[in-house]
């Protein structure tokens, strides 16, 4: 069975190589829905194949590296920034872990570079929201079959059988919610589109991760703040709050108030201090690190072999990496790349400020940057897949700044 899900993958991941030779723009959407397939299907296997993912995860970069290359898109300087200095500590270090790593990492801003050759696709935000919409119901039919066949991952007991969607890979499920919620606010609230949120919601809750759940709260909040929103959509949508609550009420204890209660309860707050999670705990520690560790690794980072050595030093935990994404930055890139990385996102922010309101894609940004943000808080965005579908739509935003530029210069 494993070696068919490889084969399938295989085969799956080579047609869409090609296909962005006959379609730009189809294969940009279908490259994002191509990633997260992959992925959850390979993850499921690696207990029995451990080195089956770096190749699909090379392809994966290796398709957006011909893509930005035929399709002569600039290559803004932040961007070449962060892709040289990533090319350095490759050639420093010289391993299969740092190279493993920064396929992932570099593979990002290659998604970024390619969302920019989006600028002249009219459908972009017809296309994009069905990408989220086949990503929301994928999932919910993928675990579907794993928790009937008992295939992969279990998630806090043996019965909760979530297959490659552990861990933070459900979060894809959260942008996607939150692409399908703003274009539901933003346009008409229609029973389909809220059928979506509805399966999404299903889905996180099966997976029982409190982050997706967090980042989607956060997401609505910001893109009710930005939309103007007319009273009939506000009793709309307290009717749609009240049916979720409603439907969390009804759902099995197992997948609904049992499993919030369940994971709820890990955190306890003791004197301002949280206990058990000890991912937070890691930030406390970072200006000690900063003491002990010599100039060199302050500067360009440590190896991407482990970061067990920070949390078993200042945690007292053996055999843990660091869960943080800003933390996990500045260990592993240094000041040099914690920086670049920094400025990335600070970079997008003002990109997105920028973007006229006339232009309707520009209210997808702020809600889907501050999610990324949290995200990287909590967990590491550059370790898995799921933002690949946000740095995708970062540089169609980004290049929409370009488009009003040439359209004021020729009007002026």
């Amino acid at each position: 069975m494993s070696l068919i899900i490889i084969l399938i993958v295989y085969s799956y991941n080579i047609y869409i190589f090609f296909l962005q030779f006959r379609k730009k723009y189809t294969f940009l959407y279908e490259y994002v829905f191509c990633v997260f397939i992959s992925n959850i299907l390979i993850t499921q296997v690696l207990g029995q194949y451990q080195s089956v993912a770096f190749p699909i995860r090379f392809l994966h970069m290796l398709m957006l590296i011909v893509y930005v290359f035929r399709n002569r898109i600039k290559i803004n300087i932040i961007i070449f920034l962060i892709l040289t200095y990533a090319i350095f500590l490759v050639l420093i270090y010289s391993d299969i872990y740092s190279i493993s790593y920064l396929v992932n990492f570099v593979t990002f801003y290659l998604a970024f570079l390619s969302g920019k050759n989006l600028i002249n696709d009219e459908n972009f935000e017809y296309k994009i929201l069905q990408v989220a919409k086949r990503i929301i119901l994928s999932s919910l039919i993928y675990l579907m079959f794993t928790l009937t066949f008992s295939i992969g991952f279990s998630m806090y007991n043996e019965a909760n059988t979530v297959g490659g969607l552990a861990m933070d890979r459900i979060n894809i499920v959260a942008y996607s919610f939150i692409i399908v919620l703003i274009y539901l606010v933003r346009n008409r609230i229609n029973k389909k589109n809220i059928v979506y949120l509805f399966i999404g919601i299903i889905s996180i809750l099966i997976v029982s991760k409190r982050l997706p759940i967090l980042m989607i709260l956060i997401g609505f909040v910001v893109s009710l703040i930005q939309s103007k929103i007319t009273i009939k959509k506000v009793f709309v949508l307290l009717r749609v709050c009240v049916l979720f609550t409603i439907f969390i009420f009804i759902l099995p204890n197992e997948y609904g108030l049992g499993r919030l209660e369940m994971r709820g309860g890990k955190v306890k707050i003791e004197n301002g201090v949280i206990e058990k999670e000890s991912r937070y705990l890691e930030y406390l520690y970072i200006f000690d690190y900063i003491e002990d560790v010599n100039i060199e690794k302050l500067i360009f980072g440590n190896n991407f072999k482990s970061t067990h050595e920070y949390r078993k030093k200042y945690l007292g935990l053996e055999k843990r990496e660091i869960h943080t994404g800003y933390i996990n930055n500045f260990y592993r890139f240094g000041l040099i790349g914690f920086t670049l990385i920094t400025s990335f996102f600070i970079w997008i922010g003002i990109s997105i400020n920028k973007i006229p309101k006339q232009s309707s894609i520009k209210y997808l940004g702020l809600p889907l940057l501050i999610m990324l943000l949290l995200y990287e808080g909590v967990d590491i965005v550059h370790e898995g897949f799921p933002s690949i579908i946000v740095f995708l739509i970062f540089g169609k935003l980004y290049s929409e700044i370009n488009k009003y530029k040439k359209i004021n210069k020729s009007l002026s």
